[in-house]
């Protein structure tokens, strides 16, 4: 794979589309930078595949994508947000990040089709500070946005979670585009297993970097925080609700060489006796769902990537994990998950359930 050179986001949210990039594609060349850098870039003819902005991949017109790889979202992102001092509709000047280009333009699209507000729109320069600027509406991307605190502005609205309560439907915002005459050879697969890799983070305490341990801390504990804090301000107004996190399997026994992945379902567990036991007496359940090993798409696609030929064999060892022998289902999950959302179980709260085919007796 000699030659290709590929630019990515130097974003919290990229890590699991480069993770381990350098052993998989030694030979490529990895350049990390805004995503309107890298669009001004693969269109220069400086790089060869990018993860550029999806408006971009339009603009140009003469891009080859690598398929199945992208930064999308079907409802909140978290990672692309428009904080504002005023609602929507009242909304007249809007700074934009400039590392944005897809972003910038979904904010464009919904302010002026879905509210019918004609706004201003001005550059927001990366070194400028979100809170002195002369503006009703800051739109910030990637880490910016995660991290941001602003406590001038009222209202911070997710544009993952607008555009699918507008369309129901995901929004994509960025993947790998190639230049035109560029040949990938095994450069393509090296992209596929990294996204494999990272997202299923392989490691000891040893093993984990800063940087996958907050890569799965966003996403596995920040993610539950964020959708249990607003629906818990929710259910309050309507005097009471149920809550059911997703844990694991890891939160109550650990998983070998999983470190970072069982820290955070462990999290989730806490987290769910805490919710529990500070709003018992508010008519508010909170319980998690601590599955072993489902078989899902997600499972059929990681074998497919990282064990061609082998998949029969892989399949067998992780449903053997289970003493049953088999994986659990996403309707068994979900049957657990009805229950425990149902009249049925009014009188449970805080608890942890195991659906693990005998894992926690064995």
């Amino acid at each position: 794979m000699p030659g290709i050179r590929i630019g990515a986001v130097n974003y919290l949210n990229t890590k699991p589309l480069i993770h381990d990039l350098d052993l998989l594609a030694p030979d490529a060349e990895l350049l990390l930078d805004l995503p309107s850098r890298l669009a001004v870039l693969l269109a220069q003819g400086q790089l060869d595949v990018g993860l550029i902005p999806v408006i971009e991949y339009f603009r140009a017109g003469t891009y080859s994508v690598v398929p199945g790889l992208c930064i999308a979202s079907r409802g909140p992102v978290l990672s692309v947000t428009l904080f504002s001092r005023v609602p929507w509709t009242s909304i007249r000047r809007v700074a934009l990040d400039v590392g944005s280009r897809t972003s910038a333009a979904l904010a464009q699209i919904l302010l002026r089709t879905r509210y019918g507000v004609a706004a201003e729109f001005v550059p927001l320069p990366l070194e400028r500070d979100a809170e002195t600027v002369d503006a009703d509406a800051v739109l910030l991307i990637g880490d910016r946005a995660m991290r941001a605190c602003l406590p001038g502005f009222e209202f911070a609205f997710d544009l993952g979670q607008e555009w699918h309560d507008w369309t129901g439907l995901p929004f994509v915002y960025a993947f790998w585009a190639v230049r035109p005459g560029v040949e990938l050879g095994g450069v393509s697969g090296a992209l596929r297993r990294a996204k494999e890799h990272g997202i299923a983070h392989v490691g000891t305490i040893e093993q984990t970097l800063p940087e996958d341990l907050d890569r799965l801390y966003a996403v596995n504990v920040r993610g539950v925080f964020l959708c249990s804090k607003a629906a818990v301000a929710i259910m309050l107004q309507h005097g009471g609700g149920v809550i059911v996190n997703m844990a694991s399997i890891a939160s109550l026994v650990g998983v070998p060489e999983r470190f970072a992945y069982s820290m955070t379902k462990g999290a989730v567990l806490t987290m769910t006796m805490s919710i529990a036991l500070d709003y018992v007496k508010r008519g508010i359940r909170c319980n998690c769902i601590c599955p072993a090993r489902v078989q899902t798409p997600f499972v059929e696609g990681y074998l497919q990537a990282n064990y061609p030929g082998r998949e029969d064999e892989m399949r067998r060892t992780l449903e053997e994990y289970q003493p049953m022998g088999r994986m659990g289902t996403p309707e068994e999950v979900a049957a657990l998950a009805l229950y425990l959302c149902s009249d049925e179980a009014a009188f449970v709260t805080g608890q942890a359930y195991p659906i693990d085919g005998g894992v926690l007796v064995a």
